[in-house]
């Protein structure tokens, strides 16, 4: 795995975190996006493969 998908996947990490806060605040909008986001940036990490 090069550098460059290190990033996309430890970017997605961040928005998984985001997420996993935010739920437990019940801010569902903002759990939603992030989970959306972090999906997103796993799949263009892997993606570059």
């Amino acid at each position: 795995m090069n550098k460059k998908n290190m990033t996309w996947f430890e970017k997605s990490k961040s928005f998984e975190k985001i997420a996993g806060n935010a739920l437990k605040m019940e801010l569902y909008d903002i759990t939603c996006f992030s989970c959306q986001q972090a999906v997103e940036l796993y799949l263009k990490g892997n993606d570059n493969r």
